[in-house]
């Protein structure tokens, strides 16, 4: 069982925000393992039984049996830097994802005019999804992660995420309708407090997204 710790702790500084690295005799048990696959697939698994389902990017350079993840992973896994954690290869067939729905944290995440041809390819680099949060450097030239949470997925819970498949996006979890206003509620006959003559009563929902049921193809 050894420790995750964030790629920041890394001498290389590596930015990686699709997989994982972990010691060079770890990954060549892995590739010796695989079998007709074109990437590395793992399970990693927290102290009490939770997984997620993560490409192997290579292996590092450190001196211990580490695992190198990025910040997100961690997070989901509810880990601590140094916490133990079990690897498990995947060597079962996974079909590729027909539909995923996913659910935006932040509106501004869908804005950019070529949202969808930047989804595509983190989408090739993550390799693999499963139901739950998932955060995605969209512009390779900016640091900044988007997170979104795959509500559903077909035809199972994991699923390969490249080739094509159709995303509904679900309204994000930001997205607040303006305040609507209530009529003042003025006194007629006992001198009052004006503060107390204005009455708002905010009302919140979502509003769904117009970009739904697109078709996301794979990287040429």
């Amino acid at each position: 069982m050894p420790p995750i710790y964030s790629y920041a702790f890394s001498e290389t500084d590596t930015n990686i925000w699709w997989g994982v690295q972990c010691s060079k005799n770890t990954y060549y048990s892995f590739l010796n393992s695989m079998d007709d696959v074109s990437r590395c697939f793992i399970y990693i698994i927290n102290e009490r039984g939770e997984s997620v389902a993560v490409a192997v990017q290579g292996f590092h350079l450190e001196e211990e049996d580490i695992i190198l993840a990025p910040d997100w992973l961690i997070e989901r896994l509810a880990c601590s830097y140094g916490d133990m954690v079990t690897l498990e290869f995947i060597d079962e067939a996974l079909q590729k994802a027909n539909t995923v729905t996913l659910r935006p944290a932040m509106t501004t995440s869908t804005d950019s005019p070529v949202f969808v041809e930047c989804l595509t390819e983190a989408f090739n680099k993550l390799g693999i999804l499963q139901l739950g949060t998932v955060s995605i450097q969209l512009d390779p030239s900016l640091p900044e992660q988007h997170t979104f949470i795959v509500e559903s997925m077909t035809p199972g819970t994991i699923c390969l995420a490249d080739g094509e498949v159709t995303i509904d996006f679900l309204p994000a979890i930001d997205h607040v309708e303006p305040a609507e206003l209530v009529e003042p509620v003025v006194p007629t006959l006992a001198p009052c407090d004006f503060s107390s003559m204005i009455s708002t009563t905010p009302t919140t929902g979502f509003i769904p997204f117009s970009g739904q049921g697109r078709r996301l193809g794979s990287k040429p």
